[in-house]
């Protein structure tokens, strides 16, 4: 678990911290708060309710920032932050049915709905890493010759010939 928390503390960080968007924050405590609740005060020790509530607040950190950098756009970036989100609540499903399976009631199927809602978290995750990168080559595109535009890079706004990625 404590490889994990390190996990979760790096993806928040790499989400980043702007825009806060406190509201969201709020909305991801009230649930932090539920799936505690719900789960940890089960625990057969003293120190796994206390490492369950360490594990609750890291993991809803991460889930909160890869939902406040939400962008709803028509760009290749908004569809990767929404990645991101979509991933980080994965995440927290994988890690909530695990907890559930653990502490409250054996789950039916429960390997399977881990492992596939923690290989969607792990996607949706590395998806969100895109819109980055991608700004940095349109960013140089813009930046480059005539030829670069004939050549198509500029075609679409999002670097890449041909139809936008994520369109809404």
């Amino acid at each position: 678990m404590c490889l994990f928390a390190v996990a979760q503390v790096a993806y928040a960080w790499a989400f980043g911290m702007s825009p806060l968007r406190p509201r969201v924050g709020l909305s991801a405590s009230l649930v932090a708060v539920a799936a505690y609740l719900s789960v940890f005060p089960r625990a057969n020790s003293v120190l796994m309710r206390y490492v369950g509530l360490v594990y609750t607040t890291l993991i809803f950190v991460m889930f909160w920032r890869a939902i406040a950098r939400v962008r709803f756009e028509k760009s290749l970036g908004g569809c990767t932050s929404l990645a991101g989100a979509v991933g980080a609540a994965l995440f927290v499903v994988s890690d909530f049915c695990i907890a559930v399976n653990k502490f409250v009631t054996p789950l039916p199927h429960a390997n399977a709905v881990i492992m596939s809602t923690y290989y969607g978290a792990q996607l949706g995750i590395a998806f969100s890493v895109l819109d980055s990168q991608l700004d940095r080559v349109v960013s140089l595109s813009a930046k480059g010759s005539d030829d670069d535009a004939q050549k198509g890079l500029l075609k679409n706004g999002n670097g890449f010939p041909g139809k936008r990625v994520c369109a809404h």
